[in-house]
């Protein structure tokens, strides 16, 4: 299989080992190494879609990412018009 990153969250001090999502999808609760756990609060795909169009227009990709990111990006921006 080829497995690629497709989020990442930071700030786990000693690693996360395990993760689950509340029952809307809404929250992420993620276990980590040290006992505690963190809450992450979750966007919707039209919000991250919504995010990224501000991005894509700033220019912020010119520098932030591949050529697939961008057409996949703007493909999306179309579409959610």
């Amino acid at each position: 299989p080829n497995f690629r990153r497709r989020y990442e969250f930071g700030g786990h001090v000693d690693g996360a080992f395990s993760a689950s999502f509340n029952h809307n999808s809404t929250e992420l609760a993620v276990g980590q190494g040290n006992g505690d756990i963190k809450i992450w609060q979750l966007e919707t795909l039209q919000e991250l879609i919504d995010r990224g169009c501000v991005w894509l227009q700033a220019g912020y990709f010119e520098t932030h990412g591949s050529e697939e990111t961008v057409a996949a990006l703007a493909e999306a921006c179309k579409r959610s018009r």
